[in-house]
């Protein structure tokens, strides 16, 4: 019998919007899942509710962070949405073929300094999964 394949959201930055590590990342994880991608898969919806209704509908989460464990107001908010459903949240760390996911346990809420831009675009801290 053939097992059915989990769907997960891949939540990132619209900066990582048809990028190369966009593609590498999406490549990486249809090898074992269905992927809903907010920028090829759902497109521009009028408001971030639509967004987490797609979050509510998958199984998992998967994150790519901005830079280091830092993410911008959209995907702070999948994280926090998919966290109150009790989905598992995963980041992406690496490239390519030394890509890994990672458990995250919360999201927190950090003020960033900076320039109004860089601002708009660091909302929340990733805290992994202690051990795993």
């Amino acid at each position: 019998m053939k097992r059915k394949m989990k769907t997960v959201y891949y939540a990132h930055s619209k900066t990582q919007y048809g990028s190369d590590v966009e593609y590498r990342d999406i490549a990486f994880l249809a090898r074992r899942f269905n992927v809903v991608c907010p920028h090829n898969t759902l497109g521009q919806l009028p408001s971030i509710e639509q967004y987490l209704n797609a979050v509510r509908e998958c199984n998992a989460v998967v994150v790519r962070c901005v830079t280091g464990f830092i993410v911008g107001l959209g995907v702070f908010q999948e994280i926090r949405e998919a966290l109150k459903c009790n989905l598992p949240v995963f980041v992406l760390c690496g490239k390519g073929m030394f890509t890994r996911r990672v458990l995250v346990e919360r999201v927190v809420l950090v003020q960033y300094g900076g320039s109004p831009e860089e601002q708009k675009q660091c909302w929340g801290s990733v805290i992994l999964m202690r051990g795993k």
